[in-house]
């Protein structure tokens, strides 16, 4: 009996031993991994603008006191990253600044350069996109033209509606319809999304009667009125929150009172025809150009019990068990300087998983954090794949 509990003790204990050298070599590793990307991010940041700030004071004692703070106005959501595994270990990485093609240098100078060209589209955003979809009312002081136009950009949302139905966008984008109609109290109850989009994709139409030139107007039958013709002008742009324009492509569908259904108060079938393969035609071209102007990074909040929460669950495919390399936001990062910031730098991972939401847990870096003002960015797009 004694021999049997011995036994089960040395099982035990070898047990425990086995699994704190794993635990160790995980700890070892998830550190080597933040040193790196801390290492990357220090780098971009001293390549871009960085500034020193130096203050000096008079210490209780009297002793004369010096601290130099470097201040970067980093914005990580519209970096990306890009690392290099040589085999043997021997790994580099760097990273870009999206927008003004910006490039830092790379760990391991001693490595050939790799072409920046096609930067955000080569490096891309690599998790979906909620793009905020938004109908321009048409403005016009004639009713035909506002027919029509209402009606060109009736035929892209039924496009849209049709291509979500199919999953046609599901992979790379989410599209959200904005409804006016709905109040924040219904749109709660009926489950209508509120949350944060990453950008708009914005539809806008607009007609305009055209004019006949007199030399061919009625020159067979010249008592017979001509018909009136209209083009119709339908405008599709991908805008950043801030209001730039990412990408945009253009439509023109002409329309006479011969070919209408209604006496031009619809478009012709032929026009809406062309409209319907436009708009399925620019589907894969709107979903490549999310993922190479989208942002990476998903903004956080402090959860109930101090934990903290990404913005964005299972809609955006966010899964039980990503991993994410926490930073600061921007305006926290300048406040606080880069070393400050750098500290604040961590890996977590998604312990819970709802629809819009998702709960994370740190295992590498700082224990303590404020995170209504970090960022969540997958280290999947860091170039660190999970299994």
């Amino acid at each position: 009996m004694q021999r049997s509990q011995f036994s089960s003790f040395c099982l035990w204990m070898a047990f425990l031993l086995g699994f704190s050298v794993e635990s160790l070599a995980d700890s070892a590793e998830s550190d080597r991994v933040l040193a790196s990307l801390k290492s990357s991010i220090l780098e971009y940041a001293l390549d871009n603008k960085a500034h020193v700030s130096a203050n000096s004071w008079i210490s209780s004692s009297g002793a004369i006191k010096e601290e130099l703070l470097v201040y970067n106005r980093l914005q990580l959501d519209k970096l990306r990253f890009q690392t290099f595994d040589y085999g043997k270990g021997d790994r580099g990485s760097r990273l870009f600044g999206v927008g003004n093609l910006t490039k830092a240098k790379k760990r391991f100078s001693r490595r050939d350069s790799v072409s920046s060209s096609g930067l955000a589209c080569d490096l891309p955003s690599m998790r979906k996109q909620r793009v905020l979809l938004f109908l321009e009312s048409p403005e016009s002081s004639d009713s035909i033209s506002l027919n029509l136009a209402g009606h060109a950009n009736k035929v892209f949302l039924d496009s849209v509606r049709s291509a979500k139905a199919q999953g046609v966008l599901a992979r790379d984008v989410v599209i959200y319809e904005q409804n006016r109609q709905k109040s924040q109290y219904q749109s709660y109850y009926t489950g209508h999304y509120q949350g944060p989009s990453d950008m708009r994709l914005e539809v806008s139409s607009s007609a305009s009667r055209m004019t006949v030139k007199r030399a061919f107007k009625n020159s067979v039958r010249p008592w017979k009125k001509a018909p009136e013709s209209y083009l119709v002008e339908t405008k599709v742009s991908l805008v950043a929150l801030n209001g730039d324009e990412l990408w945009s492509n253009i439509r023109y569908s002409r329309v006479s009172a011969q070919k209408s259904q209604v006496l031009l108060t619809q478009l012709s079938d032929s026009a809406v025809a062309d409209l319907r393969a436009w708009s399925s035609s620019l589907f894969p071209v709107i979903a490549a150009q999310t993922q190479c102007h989208g942002p990476i990074a998903l903004s956080m909040v402090n959860g109930r019990v101090g934990d903290g929460s990404i913005v964005g669950g299972s809609d955006i495919g966010v899964f039980k068990g990503q991993k994410f390399l926490l930073a600061p936001k921007e305006d926290r990062l300048a406040l606080e300087g880069l070393e400050q910031g750098l500290k604040m730098v961590s890996l977590a991972e998604v312990v819970n998983v709802y629809e819009n939401s998702a709960v994370i847990s740190v295992y590498a870096g700082a224990s303590a954090l404020n995170y209504d003002d970090m960022l969540a960015i997958p280290l999947s797009h860091a170039g660190i794949f999970e299994g």
